[in-house]
């Protein structure tokens, strides 16, 4: 039970609400390194060629939630 109505809310109000009742929001976001070296053996590139390109991915979406 909660004190907002949610049948006259939005659905942008709606899942914001339901995000907020969740929890706190996460201090802190990890990312899990896994499949460059499946990757580089797909592309037929050198298992260090697919670490390197992942590690660029990375540095493009942590600028993404880092500006």
């Amino acid at each position: 039970m909660s004190w907002i109505r949610e049948d006259s809310q939005s659905f942008v109000h709606r899942i914001c609400n339901n995000i907020l009742r969740a929890g706190d929001i996460p201090h802190h976001v990890a990312f899990i390194m896994d499949g460059n070296r499946r990757f580089a053996r797909k592309k037929n590139y050198a298992h260090a060629q697919g670490h390197l390109l992942g590690f660029d991915k990375l540095s493009q979406v942590g600028t993404f939630f880092f500006i």
